[in-house]
Order: C-alpha cells, then structure tokens, then sequence
C-alpha cells in the first residue's frame, strides 16, 4: 500500500526509523511501515517475526513485545504533534494484552496523542490483526523537552 507523505510527514517517519534503527536493533527487526500519518496520528505495519516467539515454543509471540511496540508507536504519534522536535521521555505506561498474535504476522499498530499541556503529552494507542482483531490497548503520558537524545539531529542527517 503506497502511503503519499507531506515532505514533513515523510522527514519524521524517515527520521525516526533511523533513530530507533541505529538506537534499538529491536525496532529495525520490526520493520515499521508507514500505513498514516497526521497531526497527532501514527498508523504503521510490524511484521512479527519468530524471533519474537514465546519461551513455551508456542507459536505466539511474547506479550512484552506488544508494550514495547505501543511505547514506540505512541511516542512517535507524539513527535507528530509537536510544532518543534524535541526529545520525549515514557513517564507512565498501561498496556492490556486481550490476546497474543501469532508468530510471523503483520499486525496494525497505531497510536494517536490526544493532548499536550504544559510538558506532558497523553497518548492511547492499539496493536490490532490486519482483519481488525484487538490484541492490545495502552494508554501513557510522555515528557516532553527531556534531556535525552537530540532527535532532530537524526531528522536531518534523514534528508
């Protein structure tokens, strides 16, 4: 599915897949395709490969993946709120599992940031099967302007 991108949109998602890529092997193994983007808004893809299995031998993936997977997501959809980038912090974070996807599935994962006051941004996100089944809900608040990496700077080595 092509997504088409304001050259701003396509600079932050470009931005942040090298950021999270180069910071986190993690998130490069997802491999987060771009589904939608908006002010305050952030759809993408994850393929959820065996190597994220449970310890069982089930052929489902671990639950911690999806908190990880919502805590990224959700602190994206807040960068896609801000007027200016600037570094953001998970201060609190619920994730509700209702079931485990299986292994080697495309799932939907999007989040969007409800409000920004003061230096906190409220964030609720979703990780759902590509025919609509919930898997998980999360619900967080992110510190905005903390002192941590200078994401911009990833921005613009992007372009």
């Amino acid at each position: 599915m092509k997504v088409d991108l304001t050259p701003e949109q396509q600079a932050l998602l470009d931005g942040a897949r090298k950021f999270f890529a180069d910071a986190h092997p993690l998130f490069g193994l997802l491999g987060f395709e771009p589904r939608e983007v908006s002010r305050g808004s952030l759809t993408v893809a994850a393929r959820l490969s065996e190597d994220f299995r449970q310890l069982d031998g089930e052929p489902q993936v671990h639950g911690g993946l999806l908190t990880i997977i919502l805590d990224s997501i959700m602190g994206f959809s807040v960068y896609t709120a801000l007027d200016d980038l600037k570094p953001v912090a998970t201060i609190n974070l619920r994730s509700d599992y209702v079931s485990l996807p299986r292994t080697d599935e495309e799932v939907i994962c999007a989040a969007r940031c409800e409000t920004v006051r003061d230096d906190v941004a409220y964030v609720a996100g979703e990780i759902r099967s590509a025919d609509g089944e919930l898997y998980a809900r999360g619900s967080g608040a992110f510190m905005v302007g903390t002192r941590g990496p200078k994401f911009g700077t990833s921005l613009k080595g992007a372009q």
